[in-house]
Order: C-alpha cells, then sequence, then structure tokens
C-alpha cells in the first residue's frame, strides 16, 4: 500500500512536470503535412514512443528513468528522433510498448529491446540492470534464438508473443526463479498446448487471444492463465483484438476490453467513473466478460478499433467515427468537456479549418489520449490540454551566423538563420532580435532566411533568431551572436533654434556657419540656443543662455574624440507691423468692424445708400496704405486695401460695405384655389376674413397669400386648419415683422332632399324619383291604404306632414322639405296594393290505373306510386290548385318515365313549380339462377324443387373460407355473392325480391379423395447430404463426400402420398440407382430412381515452397493464403525456379517453371473435385549490410577528411581561426541512413 501511494505521488509529480515542460507542444496548426509520418503511438505514465512510417522510433514527455534509450534523462516537450543502432546499422522496429518506468520494442528480425528502470528485472537483461539505452535481448528457446511477433510492457513486467504462440514473461509478479530472465509459459487447455495470436497488458492485467479466436486471462490480481468463455446467442465468442487499461485510485484498478469478431466491444472491470460502458447507471465492478450494444440513429454500430487508458475508453467504429466513454476529467474523450460517460459516445472530431475528419487509429493514455489521421499526422487532447483532438508539432533546430562579426560604424551587416528539423524542411517566416528589439521577420526558403541591416549603434549587440513555428514545427529560438560595432566619427550641428522667442538658424554646412534671425524688439544677451548635433558632446551646451551680440562658436566633439567648430550669428529683424486699427465714413455716417482674424472691414450704411463714391477716414500701425485714407473709393464690390510694415512686409485687408435691408411687410392678397374663395384684407385691423362654400372642410385649406416683406409663417401654399382664426406673420427684409389673423366662415346649407321613405306596417319601402320630385310605395295586397303611418329620411332642416303621421294615401300625399338657407321642396307620395299570390296544387290523381298523389307543399313535390307494369308514357292526371292557371294543364296525357314539372301562376303573375314524381311498384322474383367456386374451379348443381345447391371441390380444399359467385332473380342475397363462407356444415343463403319477399336455399360443399403421390425431400444423416428431386424425370440425384461407403445408406424421405416402398429410415445399398414407389390416397402410384455419386477429392493446399538456387525455404501462411521467401542480398529475382508441393491435382504456373518475382506472383491450386485456391508468393530480398562513410567534408571552410575504415575514424584540418562549433559536413555513405545527418551543423 506504501509502495502505491508512493508510486501515485511520483506519478501526480511526474504528470505535471510534463505537462509544463509540454506545454508548447499541442498548438493548433492550420494545414494537413503532406504526406505519413507515423504509424502506432503508445503512452504510459506521461511517457510516450511512437513508430515512423520509416519504423523508427520517437519519443516525448517524461524520461526519468531513460525510457527513452536516448542514453539521457532529459523529458522532451517535442516528439524526438531515437536512433537504435545494431552493430552500426539502424535498427527498424515494428511495436513499441511503454510500461510504467520501462519501454520494450519489437524490431522488423523479431527480436526484443528494451531500456529504462530495471527494479524487478522487467528489461529482461540479466544482471545489467537499469539502462539509458536501448539493449537487444537475446532469448534462448532451447538452441535456437527465440523470435517474437507482440510485445507488452505493464507496470513492473514485461510480455511478449513468439512466432509460435507462445507467451514469455519477466520482471515483477511472473513467478519465476530469475525475474530478470524472460521464461516462456507453458499453457495448455484439455491438455494440448495452445497457441496464442493477440496479446495486451497494463498495470495489473494481462490478456490474450488463442488461434480459435477464444479470449485468456493470462494474468489479473493473482488469477493466471484461465480461458475465459464468454457466450453470444450459445455460441462461444470469438475474438479479434484487446485493450486493457489502468484504473488507479477509486474502484477497481482493472480495465479489460475485448473486440469480437463481429465488431462489437466486450466489457468486464472496474465502473467507477462509466468505463465499463453499460450505463446510464454506475455499476460495482463486474468480472464477467459482457457484449455492449452500441446503436447510432437506429443501426447497429460495428467497430474495428478500441484502446483502454486511465479508466478512458476510445473506440473507432467500421466507417472511421470515434466513440469515447469513462473518465474525462481532464478532457482525455476529446468531445470538449470533462464529464464522465458511462455509455459509448460518439465524438465528432474537427480539423484545423473546422470540417469534420476521422482517426485512422486511437492510444487512450494516462489522462491524456492520442490519435492518427490518414496522413500519419499525431493529435493529442487530454490533461493540460484542449480538450479536443489537437495536431502535435516538433521542434527544430535554428542556427545563427552572421557575415562579419567586427563591423566599422555604419557598416551594413548580413545575419543568416537556418532551420532544420526532422521531418520536411521547414516553412514560415522567423524574426531577427537586437537583444529585446525586433529588427525584421523575414519568410524562409528552403529552410534558410537572410536579413540585411543596414548599420547598427556603436557598441556590442547581442543578436538572435527566433523561428515563428508552422503547421509541423513549434517557434524555437536560435544560439546568441555578438556583433561589435566601432565608435560614431560624425560631429555636425543638425540643429539650431530658440524657444523664446521662436527662431530656427539655418545651418551651412559647407563654411560651418549659423545664421538666426529673431524678431523686432528682440534682447539678444541672453538668449537660450536648443542645438540637435551628430557628436558625443558640444559646447557651449545646448540649454545654456548666450549674449549674441557679437557672434558665438559652437565645438562639437566625436564619439571617437574628433572635433568641429561652427560660428553663430543671430541677426534682429525690423518692425513687422502693418494692421488696420480703425475705418470710418462721415457720409453716411458709418463705422466699420475691424477682424483681425480674416483681415476683413464690415461697414454697413444706411438703406438707399449710394456706395459708389464713399470717402472712408483709415487708421493704421504701417508705415504706409494703398488706397491712402480720405480717397473715395467705389464700394459696390469690396475694396482690398494693402497696408506696408517697416520692415517691407505687407498685410491686405478686404473692405466690404453692406446696404441695410427694406422694412416692408404687409399681406396684400389672401384666396383659397380649392375652394374658389378671396379674402378681404383690413390693413387697419391686421385681419383678412375668407367665406367658403357649405361643406367645405377648413381642417386642411391651402392658401395663396401675396406680401410685401421677405417671408411669411405660415408660408403660402401651406395647408393650415381654419377651424379657428390662424395668425400670419410676416418678416420685413430688415428683420422687423407684422402679424395678421385670418378667419374662415363656412356658409349655411342648401340641401332640402327626401332621401328615404318606407312604413313598418305593412313592411313597404318606397323608390324617390329625384328628377320628377315623387315616390311610389307598394303595399302587400289587402292592405288598408287610410291611416298609414310613414318614416321619412330627408336633408332639409324639416318636412311637413311631418315623418311618423298616419296619412290616408287612397290618393296621392304632397310632402314639402324646408332647407337649412329656408328654402324649399315639394315631393308626391303615392301608395300602390298589390294583386292575390296564390298559387298551390291542392290535389293530384290518376283514373286509370286508379292511384292518388301525396302533396308535399313544404318541398313543392307530387308522389305517385302506380302497380308493378304499369305504362306511364302517357298518364292522364286531375290537378286541382289555387293559382290562376297551370301547366301542363289538368287532364292532359303526360309522360311520366321521369319527374314532370308542372307551374302554377297566381293573380298577381308571381309562379310555383311542383315536380310530379311517378314510381312503378317493385318486382317479386327470388330464385338462385348459377352457384359456383373460382378458387378451386368448380360449378354447383341447383335444384329448384328442393331449393338446394350441391358443389364438389378437389381434394385438400380448404372450404373454410370458400368465396362462391351467385347469380340470382331477387333484389340482393344473403350471405352475399364474392363474400368468403366456411363449407364444412351446409350453409344457408336467402334471396329477398325486389317487393321484399324472400327464398331459402341450402348449399353442400364435398372435397374429392387426395391424387398426391410425389416425393418432396430425400437426404442422408452420414454423411450429410441432401438429394436433388427431379419431378420432370421422377429422379433423384444424391452427392455424398468423397471416401463414402454407399452400401448401406440410411435415407430420410418425405412425400406426399398415403406410404412409399421401399420404407424411410431403411438401409440401401446404392452402389446402383434404387427405385421407390410412392402410393397415393387415392389408389394411384409413382415410381422415382434414386441415384447416390460419390464427391471428387476437394484437397487443394500449398504445403511447401522453396528454391534450390538460391537455397531458400518459404513460409507457407494458410490463414492469409500468402508465402513469403526471403532470398539474400543481391539475389536476381526475375527467373527464380521453384519447387512446389500441394495437395491438390495440379499447379498454374507448375513447380519447376521459372517466374520473374520482382512483383508478387500468384499460384492456383486446382483440387480434384474442380475447386481452385488462389495463393500469392511474395519474395524479398535482403537489406544490403553496407554501412561505411565514404566521403567527409566542409564547404565552408573548404575541407576534406580523410576516412580510416580499419579504425572507422575520419580526421579533418580546417585553417587557422576556424570557428568549430557549427560546422556543416558533407558526408557519403553506402548505408541508408546516417545520424548525425549530412548537412546539419555539429559542433566540432
Amino acid at each position: 500500500m506504501k509502495k502505491s501511494t508512493f508510486l501515485a505521488k511520483k506519478t501526480l509529480i511526474l504528470l505535471l512536470t510534463f505537462i509544463f515542460v509540454a506545454g508548447p507542444l499541442f498548438i493548433a496548426d492550420q494545414a494537413h503535412a503532406a504526406s505519413t509520418r507515423f504509424t502506432s503511438i503508445s503512452s504510459q505514465q506521461n511517457s510516450s514512443l511512437a513508430l515512423d512510417s520509416n519504423q523508427e522510433i520517437w519519443a516525448w514527455g517524461t524520461n526519468d528513468s531513460g525510457q527513452f534509450g536516448n542514453g539521457t534523462t532529459n523529458a522532451s516537450s517535442t516528439p524526438i528522433k531515437v536512433e537504435v543502432l545494431d552493430g552500426g546499422t539502424p535498427v527498424k522496429f515494428l511495436q513499441v510498448s511503454r510500461g510504467w518506468t520501462h519501454s520494450l520494442a519489437l524490431d522488423i528480425n523479431g527480436q526484443l529491446w528494451s531500456t529504462g528502470r530495471d527494479g524487478s528485472g522487467e528489461l529482461g537483461n540479466g544482471t545489467l540492470g537499469d539502462s539509458l539505452s536501448w539493449n537487444k535481448l537475446t532469448i534462448m528457446d532451447g538452441a535456437a534464438i527465440a523470435s517474437f511477433t507482440k510485445i507488452a510492457a505493464l507496470r513492473y513486467t514485461s510480455y511478449a508473443l513468439d512466432r509460435n504462440g507462445a507467451i514469455w514473461s519477466w520482471g515483477s509478479r511472473t513467478d519465476t526463479a530469475d525475474p530478470q530472465v524472460p521464461v516462456k509459459k507453458s499453457i495448455t487447455n484439455n491438455a494440448v498446448p495452445v497457441i496464442f495470436k493477440e496479446l495486451a497488458a497494463d498495470n495489473s492485467s494481462v490478456l490474450a487471444i488463442d488461434s480459435f479466436d477464444h479470449l485468456w486471462n493470462i494474468f489479473l490480481a493473482g488469477v493466471t492463465e484461465e480461458k475465459l468463455n464468454p457466450m453470444d446467442g450459445g455460441v462461444e465468442a470469438e475474438f479479434q483484438s484487446l485493450a486493457v487499461g489502468y484504473g488507479a485510485g477509486v474502484g477497481s484498478i482493472h480495465q479489460n476490453l475485448a473486440l469480437d469478431k463481429n465488431g462489437d466491444i466486450w466489457t468486464w472491470g472496474g465502473d467507477d467513473t462509466g468505463q465499463l460502458g453499460d450505463g446510464p447507471t454506475i455499476t460495482p465492478e463486474r468480472w464477467i466478460p459482457e457484449k455492449l450494444t452500441v446503436m447510432d440513429s437506429g443501426n447497429r454500430v460495428r467497430f474495428s478499433q478500441v484502446s483502454a487508458g486511465a479508466k478512458q475508453v476510445l473506440a473507432l467504429d467500421e466507417s472511421g467515427n470515434m466513440w469515447a466513454w469513462g473518465n474525462n476529467n481532464t478532457g482525455q474523450l476529446g468531445n470538449n468537456s470533462t464529464t464522465n460517460l458511462s455509455v459509448p459516445t460518439k465524438v465528432t472530431l474537427l480539423d484545423d479549418n473546422g470540417n469534420p475528419f476521422h482517426l485512422s487509429s486511437v492510444e487512450a493514455g494516462y489522462g491524456q489520449s492520442f490519435g492518427l489521421d490518414s496522413n500519419g499526422q499525431i493529435w493529442a487532447w487530454g490533461y493540460q490540454l484542449q480538450s479536443v483532438p489537437t495536431k502535435l508539432k516538433f521542434a527544430p533546430s535554428v542556427l545563427l551566423s552572421p557575415s562579419k562579426s567586427s563591423l566599422a560604424y555604419g557598416e551594413s551587416v548580413t545575419l543568416t538563420a537556418s532551420v532544420t528539423g526532422d521531418l520536411a524542411v521547414p516553412s514560415g517566416s522567423v524574426s531577427f532580435k537586437d537583444g529585446s528589439t525586433s529588427l525584421s521577420s523575414v519568410p524562409l526558403s528552403a529552410g534558410t532566411a537572410q536579413l540585411l541591416v543596414p548599420s547598427l549603434s556603436a557598441g556590442s549587440h547581442q543578436l538572435t533568431a527566433s523561428f515563428e513555428g508552422n503547421v509541423e514545427y513549434v517557434d524555437q529560438t536560435s544560439n546568441q551572436i555578438t556583433v561589435t560595432v566601432a565608435a560614431n566619427p560624425t560631429k555636425a550641428i543638425t540643429a539650431f533654434s530658440f524657444a523664446s522667442p521662436s527662431a530656427t538658424g539655418t545651418v551651412n554646412e559647407t563654411n560651418k556657419t549659423i545664421a538666426v534671425t529673431v524678431p523686432h524688439g528682440t534682447n539678444v544677451t541672453a538668449l537660450v540656443p536648443t542645438i540637435a548635433h551628430s557628436g558625443a558632446s558640444i559646447s557651449p551646451a545646448s540649454g545654456t543662455a548666450q549674449n549674441f551680440t557679437n557672434p558665438v562658436t559652437y565645438t562639437v566633439t566625436a564619439a571617437d574624440g574628433s572635433t568641429q567648430v561652427y560660428t553663430v550669428t543671430v541677426t534682429v529683424a525690423a518692425n513687422p507691423a502693418k494692421a488696420i486699427t480703425a475705418f470710418s465714413f462721415a457720409s453716411p455716417s458709418a463705422t466699420g468692424t475691424v477682424n483681425e482674424t480674416n483681415k476683413t472691414v464690415a461697414v454697413t450704411v444706411p438703406y438707399g445708400t449710394n456706395v459708389t463714391a464713399l470717402v472712408p477716414t483709415i487708421a493704421h500701425s504701417g508705415a504706409s496704405i494703398s488706397p491712402a485714407s480720405g480717397t473715395a473709393q467705389n464700394f459696390t464690390n469690396p475694396v482690398t486695401y494693402t497696408v506696408t510694415a517697416a520692415n517691407g512686409s505687407t498685410q491686405v485687408y478686404t473692405v466690404t460695405v453692406t446696404v441695410a435691408a427694406n422694412p416692408a411687410k404687409a399681406i396684400t392678397a389672401f384666396s383659397f384655389a380649392s375652394p374658389s374663395a378671396t379674402g378681404t384684407v383690413n390693413e387697419t385691423n391686421k385681419t383678412v376674413a375668407v367665406t367658403v362654400p357649405y361643406g367645405t372642410n377648413v381642417t386642411a385649406l391651402v392658401p395663396t397669400i401675396a406680401h410685401s416683406g421677405a417671408s411669411i409663417s405660415p408660408a403660402s401654399g401651406a395647408a393650415q386648419n381654419f377651424t379657428s382664426p390662424v395668425t400670419y406673420t410676416v418678416t420685413a427684409a430688415d428683420g422687423s415683422t407684422q402679424a395678421y389673423t385670418v378667419t374662415v366662415t363656412v356658409a349655411a346649407n342648401p340641401a332640402k332632399a327626401i332621401t328615404a321613405f318606407s312604413f313598418a306596417s305593412p313592411s313597404a319601402t318606397g323608390t324617390v324619383n329625384e328628377t320628377n320630385k315623387t315616390v311610389a310605395v307598394t303595399v302587400p295586397y289587402g292592405t288598408n291604404v287610410t291611416a298609414l303611418v310613414p318614416t321619412i329620411a330627408h336633408s332639409g332642416a324639416s318636412i311637413s306632414p311631418a315623418s311618423g303621421a298616419a296619412q290616408n294615401f287612397t290618393s296621392p300625399v304632397t310632402y314639402t322639405v324646408t332647407a337649412a338657407d329656408g328654402s324649399t321642396q315639394a315631393y308626391t307620395v303615392t301608395v300602390t296594393v298589390a294583386a292575390n299570390p296564390a298559387k298551390a296544387i291542392t290535389a293530384f290523381s290518376f283514373a286509370s290505373p286508379s292511384a292518388t298523389g301525396t302533396v308535399n307543399e313544404t318541398n313543392k313535390t307530387v308522389a305517385v306510386t302506380v302497380p308493378y307494369g304499369t305504362n306511364v308514357t302517357a298518364l292522364v292526371p286531375t290537378i286541382a290548385h289555387s293559382g290562376a292557371s297551370i301547366s301542363p294543364a289538368s287532364g292532359a296525357a303526360q309522360n311520366f318515365t321521369s319527374p314532370v314539372t308542372y307551374t302554377v301562376t297566381a293573380a298577381d303573375g308571381s309562379t310555383q313549380a311542383y315536380t310530379v314524381t311517378v314510381t312503378v311498384a317493385a318486382n317479386p322474383a327470388k330464385a338462385i339462377t348459377a352457384f359456383s367456386f373460382a378458387s378451386p374451379s368448380a360449378t354447383g348443381t341447383v335444384n329448384e324443387t328442393n331449393k338446394t345447391v350441391a358443389v364438389t371441390v378437389p381434394h385438400g380444399t380448404n372450404v373454410t373460407a370458400l368465396v362462391p359467385t351467385i347469380a340470382h332473380s331477387g333484389a340482393s342475397i344473403s350471405p352475399a355473392s364474392g363474400a368468403a363462407q366456411n363449407f364444412t356444415n351446409p350453409v344457408t343463403y336467402t334471396v329477398t325480391a325486389a317487393n321484399g319477399t324472400t327464398q331459402v336455399y341450402t348449399v353442400t360443399v364435398t372435397v374429392a379423395a387426395n391424387p398426391a403421390k410425389a416425393i418432396t425431400a430425400f437426404s442422408f444423416a452420414s454423411p450429410s447430404a441432401t438429394g436433388t428431386v427431379s419431378e420432370t424425370n421422377k429422379t433423384i440425384a444424391v452427392t455424398v463426400p468423397h471416401g463414402t461407403n454407399v452400401t448401406a445408406l440410411v435415407p430420410t424421405i418425405a412425400h406426399s402420398g398415403a406410404s412409399i416402398s421401399p420404407t424411410s429410415g431403411t438401409a440401401q445399398n446404392f452402389t446402383n440407382p434404387v427405385t421407390y414407389t410412392v402410393t397415393a390416397a387415392d389408389g394411384s402410384t409413382q415410381v422415382y430412381t434414386v441415384t447416390v455419386t460419390v464427391a471428387a477429392n476437394p484437397a487443394k493446399a500449398i504445403t511447401a515452397f522453396s528454391f534450390a538456387s538460391p537455397a531458400a525455404t518459404g513460409t507457407v501462411n494458410e490463414t492469409n493464403k500468402t508465402i513469403a521467401v526471403t532470398v539474400p542480398h543481391g539475389t536476381n529475382v526475375t527467373v527464380l525456379e521453384p519447387t512446389i508441393t500441394h495437395s491438390g491435382a495440379s499447379i498454374s504456373p507448375v513447380s519447376g517453371t521459372a517466374q520473374n518475382f520482382t512483383n508478387p506472383v500468384t499460384y492456383t491450386v486446382t483440387a480434384a473435385n474442380g475447386s481452385t485456391q488462389v495463393y500469392t508468393v511474395t519474395v524479398t530480398v535482403a537489406a544490403s549490410p553496407a554501412k561505411a562513410i565514404t566521403a567527409f567534408s566542409f564547404a565552408n571552410p573548404s575541407a576534406t577528411g580523410t576516412v580510416n575504415e580499419s579504425n572507422k575514424t575520419i580526421a579533418v584540418t580546417v585553417p587557422h581561426g576556424t570557428n568549430v562549433t557549427a560546422l556543416v559536413p558533407t558526408i557519403a555513405h553506402s548505408g541508408a541512413s546516417i545520424s548525425p545527418t549530412s548537412g546539419t551543423a555539429q559542433n566540432f
């Protein structure tokens, strides 16, 4: 427990250290890299390893135990390449695995390597102990060196899987005599050795998958080598990959996952953060693997990869989507959240441009997570990073050098920054600095940026270059260089001035003189100059008062000690005064206003003044003025006066004379255009009176106004509300005003028309004829007109007789309307009584046949029913009615096949239509005339005497739902024709006649006997074989497996007859065809002939493949149907002749035939039964072992090295004074690569 606590604390410290160091590492970039770089990642305890596409190792994070294997314990904030050599040759790797404090690697030859801490023997290197570099392990399996395919590093333990499927372990908790030595485990299942194909481990769990794709627990909480048997639908589940996580802290320390071959994920272990994925609720620890069912929009999700970290799980589905669940306290699930998830949740990943993208693989680490995209770039997220995937960057190297390190003052220098990196040649920009001062930013070209600095200040300069970073690299600062600049020799006065009075001197650099002119009246005995100069000092000093009555000498001393003398002469300027101080006219009397700022004079003279010859009196401060004071001028336009000062300078003033404005302001006319009306102006009372026609809306009248002023308000033509008097104000040109009050009066109303005339009882409305001044009213038939009371509407002031007063309208009555203006209008009202409106049919009948109709007064219809068979084409009706006439006339023959319309006309001329409908009584017929079925086809026999129907249907007919077709003479039948019935027993049908009478018929259905006698299936259980029945030929053909004994086969036979001979289940000798006879229920028979054929041999495997020259034997992978052969380096593979052993009937190309194996060659084996199997043969030429340096030189300075191949040394002599701290060599070699690389600056 104490050890665990100590480790947890140490882990936290390491994690924090890594985060602070690695902070700049995870910076979002803006574009994808150009090509694939990385193929796999393994991360544990804040330290990560990755393999690139060249199968080389990279490392980043913490390295306190040497787990990088680069010879140091230095952490790295960015991925760094770790070169691993085996006898001087770079090693290529297939897999890397990070433990807690150690690392494992598997090379392409199947050999193991380890580095880091060895506290429990986990490095497997015997007694060598801790290591800061990668060491190859030599593990013996009997007399041979073991070769491996998988590795797994866990807490302080290591596991590996060899090429024979055996598991090896070493380190802590392996229960071996010497934990420092890898030991092969002997694992059996039912006494049979188990062959394993997959292996995974972390912290305290080790899982494996055997060759049957079944799941094993190799180590879990002290339980070892136990086969797990998870069942899926009653069948043991089969698996393709594993994931083991780490569960420190609260909850179980175990986290196990397995991906089955159907793409489903199984989980077991702890669940305190939802890592089992079977939420939504958190469950206790579960030690039995259970399958997760993950749905996406109603569809089952299938997975292709799963990875477990510290209680978090990442998975990729078959569509490339990432799913995550479990611990998310540091954002390690990548969903931009820190909330744990207890069910698999799809995470949408966005690239640098905000577009969705997919990862090709994922790695769940310790509080962090990683992924590889399709370009092989690494994305990271989680603790102290962003909570969404962000692309990983790398650290470049930046080297700064100057064209010269010692400069004359003002001399330029060229700075060259070379930026190199482990990936592509860096692009982007470099910022050059002088100390903390930025000089410029320059874009890189082929990894180099140059800056020409025109000059630097005198002294020592510490210069650096900072690469600003790009999509692949972080920002990085170069080495610091020192450039020294000599002192400045300049010593010129560049500016000389006085602040009080303000004056600037003119420097004559040729004569070394300075001339300054100061204003008139200046005291020059104590002037204080401000002096700018390029020297180190000046005497007398700038800012020191001097007497400039005579010229003063100034001496400038340069930074290098040299001097220069300047003579300063100060001159006082003449008087500059030139202002007009007063300007006036005596006739007319007027005084001007002088605006000194604008240099103008403004004079206003009375209205009517003649300004063509005015004589001004002018006072000024100058020496003279032109034109002179007292000289007459024409001031129609402004006049310019020029004052000349004593110093000869001039000032121009512009004199403007303005004549005062007119004071007139009377309204002279006021009118409206709509309606046309003219106002009366009373100038004495300042009023205007206007009368407009009756009905005028005075709220928006538009007046036209004439006046003598400059303006009027409100303006002429502007609408006004004249409901009350409106005041108009006239403003004169001189600004004085006069108010007028305008009153508008509306004339009285002249209207006197009757607009409506009506009676309430009886209801009647009159028609007003305005032209003839008459009103006509028609009242209903029978109305008494001697005392009718009218309601009258009119537009006048009154009417006589009054509205509502009873009048006798037997004769016309005169009404007089009086208008508001006193005028009158007479109207004559005439009342007329309407004629009689009666028009009803009261009776309708026929004499032959005797029939009486029913009159429906509401619907205006007449209905008559005549006996069945009556001819209705010429019936003669007798009709009674209340009208004046009817059409057609009563007693006139009519055709009543369709309804006939009769129209009754009243005395008042109105009409009423009646519709007469004659119906013939219904038919009494009700016999079944035919009865049949369509399916099956069968026709019944009708016995009209007994009222029965008999039908016979074929054998096998289901009579519970037969559908009959029935013909009958009635109006309807029940059950209906076409309605399914159950004829198991007789069915009764009732026919109803058109007149409602009925007749019952009994229908009986009989089923015919069965004629079936076919064999429908024929098979053997041992061996399993099913026959093919040819019903046309009455034959059965059965093919049994190659090698079957056919002399006593027992068939299982299905048939449709009553019996079969020989019987089913009876052994027969099928050496020759056997005859079977089926007897039907109706006694008929059918004979079938059964023939059994033994199948040809199906074997078609390649069992051995080799070459005699050169001697090489291939490895046959029967699962993948591939053969891999490695031939010695230098072998010509274009005409190799293979020797091939196979189990088929033939192979193509044939064994012993030369083939070109430059590319993989396909071989097809054909079995005796004609089936085929294709194998792909790949021949690999072993890599070249050459690894010598053949040439070594420097371009700057030019120097060539001498290579001593015996001693493996190179000696290079460079010129005296060469700086060897950053020499760039050019190296030729015969190997695949060299490190450090050719062209990379080194400190020699």
